[in-house]
């Protein structure tokens, strides 16, 4: 377990829960770019949250063009009095400029070296384009072709899940061994968010946000390998999933 810095020690104590409730919120780009009247009676106020509240927001879902996101990043910083940069994340699942195989497709080549290769060259190029967190690998087990997402995942089996899920976080980590722009270090790679714990991928009748059933034993053995690969490998984040498990009546 990391400790905490000095410097994050002070930045904790110096925040009211509303600041670090904040750092725990996620928004798109557009509750920055928008006009905030234009949100006022939409999806600011069904969140609860208020335009006094967004320079205290942690980070930023998709922004995929680096001038808007070095604007958004301007916009921050000049109203955060806690001086904490927003970090920027986006979906990138099989590749960022140069687009990739399925997760599905890589993981039918049974060859993890290149899936991790893949995600190597993703991370270089999502680092320049200012991002800093990819949503991936999904490693939900998967059954049920009835599913809509099932090409985001390794397919059927544990082991494979297990080992690709593994094989993706390492890529994403290591880079591509590239320069950073004007420091001549090498490339740092990208953090990666595992999704979705867990058993996602059971959901019944291959419906989204529907109940899973499952006896834990096959939830051990066989759906929480995939997580268990990725988080080996040391995933940095992990995305609850949009399923209800051993729900009460």
């Amino acid at each position: 377990m990391k400790t905490l810095t000095p410097r994050v020690r002070q930045l904790l104590a110096a925040m009211s829960p509303r600041d670090k409730l904040g750092q725990m919120t996620q928004l798109s780009p557009d509750f920055f770019l928008s006009k905030p009247e234009t949100l006022s009676t939409g999806p600011l106020q069904t969140l609860g949250v208020r335009p006094e509240d967004l320079p205290r927001i942690g980070s930023v879902l998709n922004v995929l063009r680096p001038s808007v996101l070095r604007q958004l990043q301007a916009q921050h910083l000049a109203a955060d009095p806690h001086q904490i940069p927003l970090l920027f994340m986006a979906d990138v699942i099989h590749g960022a400029r140069t687009v990739y195989p399925i997760p599905l497709a890589m993981a039918a080549s049974f060859n993890p070296g290149l899936l991790a290769r893949t995600c190597a060259m993703a991370a270089a190029e999502t680092r320049q384009l200012g991002l800093r967190v990819t949503f991936s690998p999904m490693a939900d087990l998967v059954r049920d072709s009835r599913w809509g997402r099932v090409m985001e995942s390794s397919g059927e089996d544990p082991y494979l899940n297990r080992v690709m899920s593994q094989a993706s976080v390492e890529g994403y980590h290591r880079g591509w061994g590239s320069a950073e722009p004007g420091t001549g270090l090498p490339h740092p790679g990208l953090a990666s968010c595992v999704k979705h714990f867990a058993a996602y991928g059971a959901a019944e009748a291959g419906r989204e946000y529907n109940t899973v059933e499952l006896s834990r034993l096959t939830l051990q053995q066989s759906y929480l390998e995939g997580y268990r690969g990725a988080l080996l490998a040391g995933a940095e984040l992990v995305m609850t999933a949009f399923n209800t498990f051993e729900q009460l009546p």
